[in-house]
């Protein structure tokens, strides 16, 4: 069986994917290691923790989807509909605060059965309905977040 695991320690963040046999067996000395490793190399907070923002964890927890199957649950229809489809793989699943367009759309793409390619030409477009919606937050150019209501529907939506 196939397991992921993501460990951020202020700057440094170690993603793995592969055998559960090697989180089950090595998981504490990657933990052991991580810890010295941060130590000594002084390894600063990141910018948001910098700025005294709390960076909350992933609140779907248990939530193991791709990117397809969200898309299939929520229905998708539009190009806004799966640009929201993947952002809730990246915010929920993925557990990643913020979102660049490219990540977006590179997430999009793997949609199979949902992806188009006029969904990239209306980017701008379907972004910006999002943004107008409510449903995202531009924090700088062509960086969003998925606002904490749609996120909070998504994820019951998502758990069902």
């Amino acid at each position: 069986m196939e397991s992921r695991i993501r460990i951020k320690v202020g700057s440094l963040e170690i993603e793995y994917e592969g055998s559960e046999e090697f989180i089950r067996e090595k998981l504490l000395a990657l933990f052991t290691d991580v810890a010295e490793l941060s130590k000594e190399l002084a390894i600063a907070p990141d910018a948001e923790e910098q700025a005294g923002n709390v960076v909350a964890p992933p609140s779907g927890k248990g939530i193991s989807l791709t990117a397809t199957a969200i898309a299939t649950r929520l229905g998708v229809k539009s190009g806004p509909d799966l640009a929201k489809a993947a952002a809730a793989y990246l915010a929920i699943v993925q557990g990643t605060p913020s979102f660049t367009r490219k990540q977006l759309l590179e997430t999009m793409k793997t949609a199979t059965g949902y992806y188009k390619e006029t969904f990239r030409g209306n980017l701008t477009h379907s972004l910006g309905t999002l943004v107008k919606k409510m449903v995202f937050n531009e924090t700088t150019k062509d960086t969003y977040t998925l606002r904490a209501e749609p996120r909070k529907t998504l994820e019951k939506q998502l758990a069902d």
